[in-house]
Formats: C-alpha cells, sequence, structure tokens
C-alpha cells in the first residue's frame, strides 16, 4: 500500500492530558478509527485519552500479544466495559502506555489503510519498540526497514536506538557505517601523523590528541544517555579495529553468577541453635539468630518476620551469604577483597545500606577500598551505578594514571560497564583527555596513592 505524506498529527484527534486535568474524557479517534461504519468491537484507549475503534479479528491477526489476550480468559480484566464513553458499550482496553499518535501510526500498518510516513528518526525508533512490544510482525519488519534507512545519515543514532530495542543486525548495520565515517574523519585529523589514538611522530605538539578528536570523543551522541556504557566501548573497538563482536549484548552472557560458588558453598556458620531462616530470592535458606541480627542492627530485616520463622529477602543467595558472614564476628571464615568480587562487595554494600547496617556498610566500603587500586575502573562503574560519589571520584582520580589502552583501548572493558549509562564513560574518558593530552604533557602518575586515605594492612580484623 502506498504512505501518504501527512504526519500522525494529522490524523488523529491528538488531545494531551495535562496535570491539572487528568480526568479529561475520553475523544474519539478521525478515520478511519472512528467506528464511522459502526462494525468495531473494541475499544483502545491511547494514554493521552484517545479512543481508537478497531476490530478484534484484525488485532488477533497482527498481534501475538492481543491474539493471546483475547483467548486467554485471565486476561479478561484488562478488557472491560466502557463505563466513561456516552455513545458505546464496547469494552475497552485502557491500559495501554502509548500516545494517540504512535497507536495511530502502528494502527495504520495492521489495517488495510494508507500507513503513515514517519518524520523522524525518533518516530521510527517508537513505533518499532511498540510493535515490538505488542509482538506484531509486519509492523516491526517495517519500522527495521524505515529505521535502516537512516543508517547513512545518522549511523550512531541508529546504534543507540538499535541498542536500546536489542536489535542486532540492525546495531550492526549502523557499527559498519559509523566505522566507514570515522575512518574518513581520521585522515583528516593530524598531517602528517594521521593519527587520533596516540601520541604520534609529532611529539604531541598537534592538537590530534584530544578529546573532541579521539574514538571516544567522536562517537558519543547524547541519545546513548539510554545505552550502557559496555555498548557505547564496543563501538568504540569496531569503529577503531573493526573487531566483530556481539553490540547490543555483554561478551559473556550467562544466567549463572559470575560471583562463583554453588548454594552448596554458601553455609557461612556452624554456630549451633539458629532460631530464624533467611531465604534468598533464588530459594537458598540461611539457618541464622535473631541475637546476631539484632547485634548487627538489621532491625529492617527483623521487621520483615511474620506469623513464619522465615524471613524472606530479594537479594540473591550469594550477596545473602557475604552479608550475614559479616555479622558474625567469630565466624570460621573470612571475608575479603580477595574472596569477593567487586560487584558482589557493591551488592552487599547496597543491601547493608537498605537494611540499615551500618557495621556492614563500613565493611564493605573497606572492601571496596582496598579493591580501587588495582581495578579503579571497576570501582568506578559500581559506584558510579549506586551513587556512591565520594568512591566514585576516588576512582577516578586513580583512573587518570592509566595508560590509554586501560581506559578506552581492548584491554579497558569491565563487565561493570553493563550496570551504566554509555554517559558515565564518555564522562570519565573525557576527564582522562583532559588530564593526560595536554601538548607535551606525560600522562599523569600517582606517586602516593594513600595519601587523604585511611588505607589499612589488607585483610579482615
Amino acid at each position: 500500500m502506498d504512505a501518504n505524506d501527512t504526519t500522525p498529527s494529522e490524523n488523529v484527534a491528538v488531545a494531551q492530558p495535562t496535570a491539572q486535568d487528568p480526568d479529561r474524557k475520553p475523544t474519539r479517534a478521525q478515520a478511519p478509527f472512528d467506528d464511522e461504519d459502526g462494525d468495531a468491537d473494541l475499544i483502545l484507549r491511547s494514554s493521552d485519552k484517545v479512543d481508537f475503534y478497531v476490530h478484534k479479528l484484525i488485532l488477533k491477526k497482527a498481534s501475538a500479544l492481543f491474539q493471546g489476550m483475547f483467548q486467554d480468559a485471565s486476561s479478561e480484566q484488562s478488557v472491560h466495559a466502557d463505563a466513561s464513553h456516552q455513545t458505546s458499550s464496547l469494552p475497552v482496553v485502557d491500559n495501554i502506555d502509548e500516545s494517540s499518535s504512535t497507536l495511530d501510526s502502528i494502527l495504520r500498518i495492521c489495517y488495510p489503510v494508507d500507513e503513515v510516513k514517519q518524520t523522524s528518526l525518533d518516530k521510527v525508533a517508537e513505533v518499532l519498540r511498540v510493535a515490538l512490544k505488542l509482538q506484531m510482525q509486519k509492523a516491526t519488519t517495517n519500522m527495521k526497514k524505515e529505521l535502516l534507512t537512516y543508517v547513512p545519515t545518522d549511523p550512531l543514532s541508529v546504534y543507540a536506538k538499535a541498542c536500546i530495542l536489542n536489535l542486532e543486525y540492525e546495531a550492526s548495520q549502523a557499527a559498519e557505517e559509523w566505522r566507514k565515517q570515522y575512518n574518513r574523519q581520521k585522515q583528516n585529523h593530524c598531517n602528517p601523523c594521521r593519527s587520533v589514538f596516540q601520541m604520534g611522530p609529532c611529539g604531541g605538539c598537534c592538537s590530534c590528541f584530544s578529546f573532541p578528536k579521539s574514538v571516544g570523543g567522536l562517537t558519543y551522541r547524547e541519545v546513548m544517555q539510554q545505552n550502557t556504557a559496555g555498548q557505547f566501548h564496543r563501538l568504540i573497538q569496531f569503529a577503531e579495529s573493526g573487531t566483530r563482536t556481539e553490540f547490543c549484548f555483554s561478551p559473556s552472557r550467562s544466567t549463572s553468577s559470575s560471583d562463583g560458588g554453588t548454594p552448596d558453598s554458601y553455609a557461612f556458620t556452624n554456630f549451633p541453635n539458629p532460631d530464624i531462616t533467611i531465604q534468598s530470592v533464588d530459594g537458598v535458606n540461611f539457618p541464622t539468630h535473631t541475637s546476631v541480627l539484632i547485634y548487627a542492627s538489621a532491625s529492617e530485616i527483623l521487621k520483615k518476620k511474620e506469623n513464619s520463622s522465615i524471613i524472606q529477602l530479594d537479594e540473591d543467595g550469594r550477596t545473602l551469604a557475604t552479608l550475614l558472614q559479616l555479622c558474625y564476628p567469630y565466624a570460621d571464615f573470612e571475608v575479603t577483597s580477595g574472596t569477593c568480587s567487586i560487584s558482589l562487595i557493591a551488592r552487599v554494600r547496597e543491601a547493608a545500606e537498605k537494611y540499615r547496617m551500618p557495621a556492614v556498610v563500613r565493611a564493605a566500603e573497606y572492601l571496596m577500598s582496598e579493591q580501587v587500586y588495582d581495578h579503579p575502573l571497576d570501582v568506578f562503574f559500581a559506584a558510579s551505578r549506586h551513587g556512591w560519589l565520594q568512591d566514585a571520584e576516588r576512582a577516578a582520580a586513580l583512573c587518570s594514571a592509566l595508560t590509554r589502552d586501560k581506559i578506552e583501548g581492548p584491554g579497558s572493558y569491565t563487565k561493570e560497564m553493563e550496570n551504566v549509562s554509555a554517559e558515565v564513560y564518555y564522562t570519565l574518558l573525557k576527564r582522562w583527555y583532559d588530564t593526560n593530552a595536554a601538548p607535551g604533557t606525560p600522562p599523569v602518575t600517582v606517586t602516593n596513592p594513600s595519601v587523604g586515605w585511611n588505607k589499612k594492612k589488607k585483610g579482615r580484623r
């Protein structure tokens, strides 16, 4: 079918609700979703309260999600009789998060009517997101093709949108185009050294060794705020080296814990006569002592005890095992920075803050402080994720002493990048270049990293 040149707003009545008028009555969509023929059997109500009169048969054919909704009796709670519309008693689906503009665009792909030509990359990505959510095969295929038309002119934004939607093929196409464009830009940056990566034959006196002309500085776009630092890192590496990889996902996707250990190895004490059981979200039970939890100021945990002697918590077994280990001062085990990953330490610290356990918080802070000298990048990302600003600042300062390969090169990847936004990594890269890239200035070195720190002897007392 031919696409017309009108925008979605020209095809549908759009009246955005405001905070001052949250109870505004629904309005009726424009043709062909205004039920002019009187044969609609369902109303889809958009987030801005525009009613689309549609047909279940068409929606069932177009969307696997709607097909399941109409066939599953348990989903009837999402479809109910219209109590607010004056002129219809049709059932209404009113738990839709999408705007009338987006809903109009996607329904036109499903119906035998003229489609709406999308006028921006943002709009294409939004319609594609909804098509994926509603499991609409035709709409998804159409919008993927439309998304790829923006690759030649804006590959970085397409890459960002594709990664957000976990579209690996589209992300790879955008990455390929960006690598070509990046290499063309690189050739014009510096003569004769033609390098944006390092101090070249010019001895560092040229302006090429600066963040705006670095691979990270050239690659980042504001739209990447919704991407992970890992996705941004993989694009940087591909632009620089051309080494193939999965862009949307971590290189070590696995459902198993990266912290090591199995439930059998989580045993944390041999103390007799436990009087309470802590149960993790993954079903691991920890026989514990109420007196120990009281001593550890874990009153927030004890508040969760109801009639049962089992207290269920939201943390995984590995996290709870370490958390509880830190509550027993004389147990036959030792929690050190050598036995805990940074990710695990961060989870334990987060849980301890949540349950208001100051002694455990301090222990976790100490364990993290021991890691920061050997693994400043990991600590920086973990601290940034949780909003521990002081720790993030300390780690960032140490990162300034790293070589470029360890801050931006292939050797700089850490799995903690998958838990923070690309903007966090971008900011760190900018800081590194601002510190190290002054012409003729050698990289920063940390001669006494313990200054200003209470760096104690390693090991738990």
